[in-house]
């Protein structure tokens, strides 16, 4: 998915237009802070792509919703947009790591 269409699903979200695109340059920033926050790797511009992961991007479109609930003062939606992007990301980080016990293997036993 590209940086635009993930500022696209985040201002739908809001619904917020960027007639004059505005909030380009501050959308590349944001969405390279969360995508940092959840491990990911950063956008140069719009049109690249960030990732082919649902689910990253989902937590970035999510976060960035919250961000920009900062930007225009929306308190009620940003509570949302936290808690639910915190959610996302708990659930991302944690589906990469996993611990498998064994035994020794070897001769010193």
């Amino acid at each position: 998915m590209t940086g635009y269409e993930i500022l696209k699903k985040a201002l739908l979200r809001l619904g917020i237009k960027n007639d004059n695109n505005s909030l380009n340059l501050r959308a590349i920033e944001y969405i390279n802070q969360i995508s940092s926050d959840l491990r990911g790797n950063a956008i140069e511009n719009l049109s690249d792509i960030l990732s082919t992961n649902g689910e990253f991007c989902e937590a970035v479109t999510v976060g960035l919703t919250m961000m920009f609930t900062l930007t225009v003062g929306d308190s009620a939606a940003n509570k949302i947009y936290t808690d639910l992007y915190n959610a996302k990301r708990a659930k991302l980080l944690s589906a990469g790591d996993t611990v498998e016990d064994k035994l020794p293997k070897g001769d010193s036993l």
